[in-house]
């Protein structure tokens, strides 16, 4: 593994994607990729190049360009040039929220996939969702969620989710759903860490513009896609593995759970920026005893003109209650 220093930057070179080739100074023009693939790791060990290696080894590389984020990693694994995978280095931790939406930026695609980086792929994924990728219009789509164990042992399986928007306790937090007739379908909420949609749909929600760190990711960015004329859908006879931390192991669950400031503060800015200023001071009440309530009110109002500007750039087409009684 190799270790970084604190402090810098770094952009590790990607190999070529294609080899130009031709005969009497005549070059062929490489084939357009499809789909930029975008993914964000934190100290995952040999995960994140699992994760590509399957990818690599279900689909066509001629199809897809992937971008990798290392967020801040004290250790990483070196991705082998053949994966043609742009590798960018945060040496300080910038956030999944704010890596995504960066990939997105970079894509050179008309479409985007968000990955996390403990992923397992199954034999033509890439083609059943590429066909209904491009026949969809301003939609963000999830596959069917297959639960793997550290041991890649099939626990379960997850189809989409629907948002607690009643409970004051669980509000915002997504519960998976079980499958439905049909292939694909609506559903409330996108779930499972493999997400796809057209890089227009995603810069026009403003993807998770706003978030920090981890947290509430899932819930933000499909109600955005639904108040702002959008949808979310399932694909549900593709069935991508996610590999689910044993939330017993605290090493393991570590990066995602030392900062639960954002993970609040993230609740609370969709409760601002989505509903009203009620809810989420209704929010803020259920964590009113602990010692994040002070922490995160502080961070509301420090950012209150960012927050303001992150709402008004919403562009309302369907109303939040309209959402709540629907799911």
């Amino acid at each position: 593994m190799k270790k970084f220093k604190d402090g810098g930057y770094g952009i590790a070179k990607p190999g070529l994607a294609h080899s130009l080739e031709g005969e009497e100074g005549i070059y062929k023009i490489p084939k357009m990729k499809k789909l930029t693939i975008i993914i964000t790791a934190l100290n995952e060990g040999q995960e994140p190049l699992n994760t590509i290696k399957s990818i690599h080894e279900t689909c066509n590389p001629e199809l897809y360009d992937i971008i990798l984020f290392n967020d801040g990693s004290s250790e990483w694994v070196e991705i082998p040039k053949e994966y043609n995978v742009k590798v960018i280095h945060n040496h300080l931790r910038k956030g999944a929220p704010a890596n995504y939406d960066l990939g997105v930026e970079m894509a050179q695609t008309r479409y985007v996939a968000i990955f996390n980086s403990r992923m397992r792929f199954p034999k033509d994924w890439f083609k059943n969702v590429f066909k209904v990728l491009e026949n969809s219009k301003d939609t963000l789509f999830c596959t069917t969620s297959l639960f793997l164990d550290t041991n890649e042992k099939k626990t379960g399986k997850g189809y989409g989710a629907k948002i607690n928007l009643k409970e004051k306790g669980t509000f915002l937090n997504p519960e998976f759903l079980k499958a439905q007739k049909g292939n694909v379908y609506d559903v409330p909420c996108v779930l499972g860490a493999n997400y796809f949609t057209s890089k227009k749909w995603y810069q026009r929600i403003r993807g998770f513009n706003g978030l920090y760190d981890y947290g509430g990711m899932c819930a933000f960015i499909s109600l955005k896609s639904w108040v702002m004329g959008g949808k979310c859908q399932i694909i549900k006879n593709v069935e991508i593995g996610n590999i689910y931390r044993d939330y017993k192991d605290k090493v393991a669950v570590k990066p995602y759970t030392d900062n639960m400031i954002n993970f609040w503060y993230n609740k609370a800015l969709t409760a601002f920026v989505l509903f009203d200023n009620k809810k989420a001071m209704e929010l803020l009440d259920t964590i009113f005893d602990s010692a994040y309530y002070s922490l995160v009110t502080r961070a509301l109002l420090n950012k209150y003109d960012e927050i303001a500007k992150i709402r008004n750039r919403i562009k309302i087409v369907n109303n939040i209650n309209n959402y709540i009684k629907e799911n």
